[in-house]
């Protein structure tokens, strides 16, 4: 089975940040993880914050053993550009290009199953999860109305059952 994870619009170059990636690609996690934390890069914390999301994915979405896992793919892209002025002698401006990139991590465990985890079906399960929630509430509010309408009705019976009793013996006494 495949998980990915996406850490979109991030502020840090692609040409930088596929230094990074092309370093810790072809490792293990455990090893990937330890040279990550041990490079001074800043790209570095963003692979490995991906990097972990993708496994605690795995692990507590798919139920897969963090120990099978491998990386079979870590991708780099160009997100968006942000342009801003630098302005220079004689009235002139230059324009600078803050570069954003895209980072996109691939584990697998050596199934071919893709699993690629959007909003909208989290939103669907999480509204399925409601609905089932509303209908044991209300079968438990409908089985609470049943035992209170008997429990109403047993305790009508034994009102009846004293008025009976001190009629008798307001009769005897007569």
């Amino acid at each position: 089975m495949k998980v990915i994870a996406k850490l979109n619009n991030v502020r840090h170059s692609p040409f930088k940040m596929r230094v990074v990636v092309n370093a810790v690609k072809d490792l293990s996690i455990a090893e990937a993880r330890t040279r990550l934390r041990l490079s001074p890069k800043k790209a570095a914390r963003y692979v490995l914050k991906t990097l972990n999301s993708a496994v605690a994915n795995a692990v507590n979405n798919f139920n897969l053993d963090e120990s099978k896992l491998k990386i079979e793919e870590m991708q780099v892209g160009e997100g968006r550009r942000y342009k801003k002025p630098r302005y220079r002698a004689r009235g002139r401006l230059n324009i600078l290009k803050s570069r954003y990139s895209n980072l996109r991590v691939v584990l697998t465990d050596g199934e071919d199953e893709v699993v690629d985890v959007k909003k909208s079906e989290k939103k669907a399960d999480k509204k399925e999860e409601k609905k089932t929630k509303a209908k044991e509430v209300k079968d438990a509010d409908k089985k609470e109305k049943k035992e209170d309408k008997k429990e109403s009705e047993k305790d009508e019976k034994k009102d009846e059952k004293k008025k009976e009793t001190k009629s008798k013996v307001k009769e005897e006494k007569k």
